[in-house]
């Protein structure tokens, strides 16, 4: 994703072939989300037991998640200012 999103800002957005590639597979990305289905309705009984583990597994990685990309936005924001004002 990191590399897709160098080679995007590069070009200015993605080139025709790829913006065509993407309006025929769009279309399909929701049979990823099916497998996630299955396993839930599989595992319901024990997802009954350990729901307030997955619960504070969600949030806490949510929270890690939220920290760790503000802490990355504000580092490159600072080395993009500290950058700028060298010229």
């Amino acid at each position: 994703m990191l590399l897709l999103a160098i080679v995007f800002a590069r070009r200015r957005g993605p080139g025709e072939s790829m913006a065509r590639l993407f309006d025929g597979l769009a279309p399909h990305l929701p049979l990823f989300f099916v497998p996630a289905a299955v396993g839930i309705v599989a595992s319901v009984k024990l997802l009954s037991q350990a729901w307030v583990h997955i619960a504070v597994a969600i949030a806490l990685g949510t929270a890690v998640t939220i920290a760790t990309t503000g802490w990355v936005a504000q580092a490159l924001l600072r080395s993009t200012m500290e950058w700028r004002h060298r010229d």
